[in-house]
């Protein structure tokens, strides 16, 4: 298992694919200012967030039964609302070395918040692919030992054109998750960006096609009893177009996940794919129908490959950050 857990990798798909999926909910009283990058405005005020907390476990398969190790690492998703209606959604995700096999430290953060007539996105993960590493060579004068290069995602999505920039930057291989100050404050200002036309009824981003999706999947369901048999949104990400979509979803008045029961949640199938393209990623996500837990996912199930699934269950709020 240590073995193949040791090839885990926490990409920009599986980011936006397993947790980003959260982006369904709506701040509630309990709300409470939130520092963090990307968070200030001229206009608006500070947003207020409202924060949930995930454990990370992983599984692999390398034969015919699946083995799984528990708490491997973590996630945060937070929905950010302001005064002047302007809202937002970011998410946290990866594991943690203290506690992963092989001291894995993969991780990243993506946030997409509305600044007035514009959706801003910023992203940045601990995997790259060729193109982001050489970028980060070529910024950086070589990959210093003792670095890793991160990748960095920015963009502006306004009205019916989307701009967006793709860079590398090596920074100090003993940065985690928890240091998402550190890492955001080295981030380099993006470049000029490529530019390409946004159709109407496009969303401005996955976070934002997804809670567009939950809401509507949980209103039918409240208004009807069940909840609707396909839903799509199409969004824009980076310089693409992409479209996600409900397969399936089943209402279940009680489930229990990792000893904590759930009451009135849905369980659905989804699948994300560049439009016009096939071989799409699917995913499972259990979210709430009612109360603090409308529109919030309890379990987030990811599997890129036949033999590897990761799995983030909602932890119980309040909860302070896990050593």
């Amino acid at each position: 298992m240590i073995g193949a857990l040791r090839h885990v990798r926490v990409t920009a798909a599986a980011l936006c694919l397993s947790a980003a999926l959260a982006a369904g909910a709506t701040p509630g009283p309990q709300d409470a200012p939130a520092a963090g990058p990307g968070r200030q405005s001229p206009e608006g005020g500070v947003p207020q967030a409202t924060r949930r907390h995930y454990s990370l476990a992983a599984r692999v398969r390398p034969l015919l039964f699946w083995v799984g190790k528990d708490n491997v690492g973590e996630g945060h998703i937070s929905w950010l609302s302001r005064q002047n209606g302007e809202r937002g959604y970011e998410l946290l995700i990866g594991s943690l070395p203290d506690r992963a096999p092989r001291r894995i430290n993969r991780w990243g953060y993506i946030s997409e918040v509305e600044e007035g007539p514009a959706v801003r996105v910023l992203g940045f993960m601990t995997e790259v692919d060729e193109e982001t590493y050489e970028q980060a060579e070529a910024t950086s004068g070589g990959i210093p030992q003792g670095s890793r290069p991160f990748k960095v995602i920015q963009g502006t999505v306004a009205g019916a054109t989307a701009t967006s920039n793709v860079s590398g930057v090596a920074l100090s291989d003993k940065l985690t998750l928890r240091d998402l100050d550190k890492v955001a404050a080295q981030v380099p200002a993006p470049g000029g960006g490529v530019a390409m036309a946004v159709p109407a009824g496009t969303e401005r981003g996955f976070l934002f096609a997804m809670a567009s999706l939950l809401r509507e999947n949980v209103e039918t369901a409240v208004r009807t009893g069940a909840p609707p048999v396909s839903t799509a949104r199409s969004y824009v990400y980076g310089k693409k177009l992409y479209e996600v979509t409900t397969r399936s979803s089943r209402l279940l008045k009680q489930t229990v996940i990792r000893g904590r029961a759930f009451t009135d949640v849905i369980d659905s199938q989804f699948e994300a794919r560049q439009r016009g393209k096939g071989g799409g990623a699917k995913f499972r996500l259990v979210y709430g129908t009612a109360g603090d837990l409308r529109e919030v996912p309890v379990r987030i199930v990811y599997r890129p490959k036949w033999w590897f699934e990761a799995d983030l269950v909602l932890l119980p709020d309040p909860v302070a950050p896990q050593s």
